[in-house]
């Protein structure tokens, strides 16, 4: 009965990206930049579409990161480094909205010039290539995905060493895409040395900590350890909860995967409080056509339909069909 793409059928991993997320009009702009009237106006349209981001409001965000590219491109040319920063930026908050190719083609428009003006080996340039390896996910194109990964993680860990949180998140994004593909031999053990850095830097009861934690679960529940498996989505949720308030992405993510593993258990009340809970959490942050929604969604139907109630799964279907159709 799942009418989802291969790629939204799988339960939602948390990419949690640690590197700075970084507009032009921060310390992040370079420092020749012409203090034009117009880059005034970049600088006030970039503050407050990172105001928004931030807040996790990136529907809100997305008009001012458009304007203030456009303004940049203008103002700067399209081979300065802000402009490149912005488009960077911009492609972060069409990923969070789902829009994956166009973020994709954004992050490799900004690529070559932050290696140009950088350096192939800076920093600022793994963490492009990080974001790359999320879209080049979604969108399945394997190769990238790899390579992209791989290199943002050997210039981080020259850079800063094997220990540091952001050497984990690239760490835990490669190991999703492994887990994906059932290879837990490679998966498992990038995911548990992201998971001993970041409780060794940060504590076990913080929220980054939690994203692993989250992650770790669902691994265990693609290879049928169900208790372990919900130990650990319950372990991620009470830190998010303590940390984040109740209506996060996080929460909307972790509540999503433990009521999806629960409703294959045959445990229906519990799975579906915990589905809905998800949806109306996307729905506030999200709007209505984002794919994390149709996979809430789905999941929601599919739990009808296992309880052989198809005509509250129906509806819930054609709307699953209607925002991937869209």
């Amino acid at each position: 009965m799942s009418y989802l793409p291969q790629r939204f059928r799988a339960a939602l991993y948390i990419a949690a990206a640690f590197s700075a997320f970084c507009l032009a009009g921060t310390s992040c702009l370079a420092q020749d930049a012409t203090p034009t009237k117009a880059s005034a106006e970049l600088l006030d349209t970039n503050s407050a579409a990172l105001a928004l981001y931030q807040a996790g409001e990136a529907k809100e965000a997305a008009p001012l990161g458009e304007k203030a590219l456009q303004v940049a491109r203008d103002e700067l040319g399209d081979d300065h480094i802000d402009t490149a920063t912005v488009t960077h930026n911009l492609g972060r908050i069409y990923s969070d909205l789902g829009r994956y190719k166009e973020a994709a083609t954004l992050y490799e428009i900004a690529l070559p010039v932050f290696q140009k003006v950088y350096g192939p080996s800076d920093l600022k340039v793994s963490r492009i290539l990080n974001d790359m390896g999320i879209v080049y996910d979604y969108l399945d194109d394997r190769p990238k995905v790899i390579s992209s990964y791989k290199r943002a993680l050997s210039i981080k860990e020259i850079a800063l060493g094997p220990n540091d949180i952001a050497v984990s998140t690239t760490l835990s994004n490669l190991a999703d895409f492994h887990r994906e593909r059932g290879n837990y031999k490679k998966a498992r053990p990038m995911l548990e040395r992201a998971l001993k850095i970041r409780e060794n830097k940060l504590g076990k009861n913080h929220e980054a900590v939690a994203v692993l934690v989250n992650n770790m679960a669902l691994m265990n529940a693609d290879r049928r350890r169900y208790k372990t498996a919900e130990g650990l989505y319950r372990r991620a949720l009470r830190i998010f909860e303590n940390k984040l308030g109740g209506e996060s992405r996080q929460i909307a993510n972790t509540s999503s995967n433990l009521g999806q593993m629960l409703s294959s258990l045959g445990r229906f009340k519990e799975a579906e409080k915990l589905l809905t809970r998800s949806l109306t959490i996307r729905q506030k942050l999200l709007g209505p056509k984002h794919p994390s929604l149709a996979i809430t969604m789905n999941n929601i139907a599919l739990l009808y339909a296992r309880q052989r109630k198809y005509e509250k799964a129906m509806p819930l279907q054609i709307e699953v069909l209607e925002i991937f159709e869209a």
